[in-house]
């Protein structure tokens, strides 16, 4: 592993502040061991005050030499607030070699970006890469995926292990491997990737605001021929939904964003015809439906998100406008 490459680590924050300062502290120790590691942390209109806040504590830390902050001036979604950093550092005179995209909600932990630059180093055809991805210490969140189709929603609808086991080629978030591996498409809350695939493939699709945007980044890769890798060696923490606010400290969770009902739609659409959406559509919503019918007769608590049925209908299956 050399310590020459150029790293840059791209944050986009919205009303994350305090997740945001123990990212940046955790990427800090990490810079010991990578000097020309940057972070650029692009703030997307926060109406907290993340943007200063993110500023004093830049001068606080004196890491001004390092550590850029932009306030942009409104809110165009997570792949937009990539894509400001990534265009910049791509049009500069010194554009990055690698680029890592994470969340403000996670920790890095020791030697995850060696983990990570060692591993593209030593394979020269990974060119997208995630980490083992813990919610809690010791707890292996899938990370690693296949892409949407119309096998992985049969599956994801009706919710019976008996299906899981025999379509499990299908499954669209298999167990979490042990060693490297490589998969369809690795989680946006962590993705190191090479500067010559965003030279290949272009930036994030900023008609996601937000959801399913690194799934068409890693498809769009898979079909020039690149590929996308899970590395478990490199560990993360990630307090998932912290930055959206859709999961609150083990208390029920909110409504699913309308946006993802959008992004799914506009993934789906964009890969397939008109009538494999519908198709589905139909099957996830009749599995569902099934499966909520199946909770209620044996008195089961719901795991969906409130209303996600109901809404799924109106914006998927109804094609119900959200503008």
């Amino acid at each position: 592993m050399t310590r020459d490459a150029k790293i840059l680590v791209v944050i986009v924050n919205y009303n994350s502040f305090d997740f945001c300062q123990k990212c940046l502290e955790s990427l800090a120790k990490e810079k010991l061991l990578h000097p020309h590691l940057k972070i650029h942390v692009v703030d997307n209109c926060s109406p907290d005050g993340s943007a200063q806040n993110l500023q004093e504590l830049v001068k606080k830390k004196n890491w001004h030499d390092w550590v850029q902050i932009t306030a942009h001036p409104k809110n165009d979604g997570f792949g937009a607030g990539n894509n400001v950093a990534l265009e910049a550092n791509l049009a500069s005179n010194e554009p990055a070699d690698f680029y890592l995209l994470i969340n403000p909600d996670t920790e890095v932990r020791p030697g995850a970006v060696g983990a990570l630059l060692d591993f593209m180093q030593k394979n020269p055809q990974a060119s997208i890469l995630g980490p083992r991805t813990e919610s809690t210490p010791g707890q292996v969140d899938p990370s690693a995926f296949r892409f949407p189709s119309l096998g992985s929603d049969f599956l994801a609808g009706f919710r019976v292990r008996f299906f899981d086991k025999i379509f499990h080629r299908w499954l669209i978030a298999p167990k979490p491997s042990t060693h490297p591996k490589q998969c369809d498409w690795i989680s946006g809350g962590c993705m190191f990737i090479r500067r010559e695939v965003l030279a290949t493939i272009g930036l994030f699709d900023e008609d996601f605001f937000l959801y399913f945007e690194e799934t068409d980044l890693c498809h769009r890769a898979s079909r020039h021929g690149l590929q996308t890798w899970y590395v478990p060696s490199a560990v993360i923490m990630h307090w998932a939904g912290g930055s959206t606010g859709i999961v609150l400290d083990g208390r029920p969770p909110l409504p699913m964003p309308i946006c993802w009902f959008q992004s799914r739609r506009h993934y789906l659409r964009k890969y397939h015809s008109a009538f494999y959406v519908c198709c589905c559509d139909l099957v996830f919503a009749l599995g569902r439906s099934f499966w909520q019918l199946r909770a209620w007769i044996r008195k089961q608590p719901s795991e969906d998100h409130p209303r996600f049925l109901r809404d799924f209908v109106r914006f998927n299956l109804l094609g119900k406008r959200w503008d």
